[in-house]
């Protein structure tokens, strides 16, 4: 009798293990990307960290509300993020890892299952060049460096100066579409001969809602950046903003030869 009590309180054991392993997330999954920006869904349940791991140096993470998710880039090789939940809430996420810009809709949740603690991103194919062809080059002694860009109804005119205490970027968007863009300052980007660099961002809004850009609408903006170099790149987004939204909408304009510029 104790023989087959033992056998069956084995039994139930291994049982509420292989229950509890079933309902739980898988250790790791593996997610391979393309050069195109495609949004995946992460779903992060309270009280679990997750680590994003990629397959090359991280260089830039933005969260759009960091009040649902905390998040550290580093660890090893500098490849890892690590989000760690703080509510219940949804919020999204871009992740540059060196030139490649990854799209991520973070969910916290108590009710979901939880995606694995650990994602393993990598790239498929070679990755590619910054730009084939970049926005402008400059000729010794020039002023400033212009590039006009068009993309989904909005033109944006960027002009590039060197000044006495760094490189200053202007640019001016009009949208001529049909339908309203959202401005996130916050998730634009400027990188220096590759790497990213901090920056100061002024913004003179022209239209009625100072964060939508309504059709017809036009801002003017400079991003101040305290350092130079032969290579500047800006990466600014805008959000389709009311019913179906989308896609958002990236102006990646390079600028080369920014150190032959004149000094203003």
């Amino acid at each position: 009798m104790r023989r087959r009590a033992y056998k069956v309180a084995l039994g139930l054991a291994v049982a509420l293990l292989v229950r509890k392993g079933a309902m739980g997330a898988q250790p790791a999954v593996s997610v391979v990307v393309g050069p195109a920006p495609v949004e995946r869904t992460l779903v992060l349940n309270p009280g679990f960290v997750m680590t994003l791991r990629f397959d090359r140096g991280v260089s830039h993470v933005a969260v759009g509300d960091e009040t649902v998710v905390s998040v550290r880039a580093g660890g090893w090789l500098g490849r890892d993020v690590v989000l760690s939940p703080l509510r219940v809430g949804e919020t999204n996420m871009h992740v540059w890892a060196a030139d490649l810009l990854t799209l991520w809709r973070v969910v916290v949740s108590d009710r979901v299952p939880r995606t694995s603690e650990l994602v393993l991103v990598r790239f498929a194919g070679l990755p590619p060049k910054v730009e084939k062809e970049p926005a402008a080059r400059a000729r010794p002694g020039q002023d400033r460096l212009v590039a006009e860009l068009r993309s989904s109804g909005i033109r944006a005119v960027f002009e590039v100066e060197r000044t006495r205490h760094g490189v200053a970027v202007r640019y001016r968007l009009t949208n001529e579409s049909g339908r309203s863009y959202r401005l996130a300052p916050s998730m634009a980007v400027v990188q220096v001969e590759g790497r990213s660099v901090p920056f100061t961002l002024l913004r003179e809004v022209r239209g009625v809602e100072p964060h939508v850009l309504l059709p017809g609408d036009q801002e003017v903006g400079v991003f101040s950046i305290g350092t130079s170099g032969r290579n500047v790149r800006v990466l600014l987004p805008l959000y389709p903003d009311g019913p179906g939204k989308g896609s958002p909408v990236w102006f990646d304009p390079t600028f080369v030869g920014v150190d032959l510029l004149k000094v203003r």
